[in-house]
């Protein structure tokens, strides 16, 4: 595999989602306070409860990873704006970013080039690229390592988001990460991870330091997956 080397980023996607969500809330389409029901109504029970903002931020007792939430988000920003989420994703953050590379390609074989994606089942193992099925805005978006490092920089940067709705992403854990102090003071990370493909990013507050680690294999293996997360700090430490 090479260094530009595109792939499935699995939930790191959730991290595009959010902006896209804060993004559609700066313009007024709609509001992270709107509830389900507002835009899809019947979908949900007790949907007039539940806000954007439940779908995607920290509820209060509890927080859970949740791809359903997060596929809702879509569903809603699909409605809101009449556009479809890949077109959106591709005019609101990919163009303006200068993101070449990253495209929103959900489900079946992926588009354009990239690596292939491995599960291993014992000692045999076997090319799962092309089975994704049922993803969406939760973890549809595939890159490289370079455009997702440009992204986070740009995003924390203040390059992407207003000052209201940067600051909402720096102090809510909505985009299916979280937060942790490491070397270089707060960082924010997340973790994506599917049957054949896995990714770590970890980005501090201000865009300054970042670091992309995309694994091509996953083997369902506890101690490979800490490996890597360690490998990330690792890596987000020398930057």
């Amino acid at each position: 595999m090479t260094p530009d080397a595109r792939m499935r980023v699995e939930s790191v996607s959730k991290v595009w989602t959010a902006t896209l969500i804060l993004l559609l809330d700066q313009d007024g389409v709609l509001s992270v306070d709107d509830t389900v029901e507002d835009w899809l109504s019947g979908l949900l029970p007790d949907a007039d409860r539940i806000t954007i903002r439940h779908l995607l931020f920290e509820p209060g007792t509890q927080q859970r990873h949740s791809n359903i939430g997060f596929n809702i988000a879509g569903m809603i920003a699909e409605r809101a704006s009449g556009t479809d989420l890949g077109t959106l994703l591709r005019d609101r953050i990919f163009v303006p970013a200068g993101l070449d590379e990253t495209a929103f390609d959900p489900q079946g074989p992926i588009s354009g080039p990239h690596a292939s994606g491995y599960t291993r089942d014992g000692r045999e193992w076997t090319d799962v690229t092309a089975e994704h099925g049922g993803k969406g805005a939760d973890g549809g978006i595939v890159t490289d390592a370079a455009d997702t490092a440009k992204f986070l920089t740009r995003l924390m940067a203040g390059e992407v988001l207003g000052r209201e709705q940067l600051a909402r992403l720096r102090g809510d854990a909505f985009w299916g990460g979280g937060s942790a102090s490491g070397c270089a003071g707060t960082a924010f990370d997340a973790v994506g991870a599917g049957d054949g493909f896995r990714a770590h990013v970890i980005v501090d507050r201000r865009g300054t330091r970042v670091a992309v680690l995309l694994l091509k294999g996953r083997a369902g293996d506890t101690a490979v997956d800490r490996a890597a997360a360690d490998a990330a700090l690792q890596l987000y430490c020398a930057a």
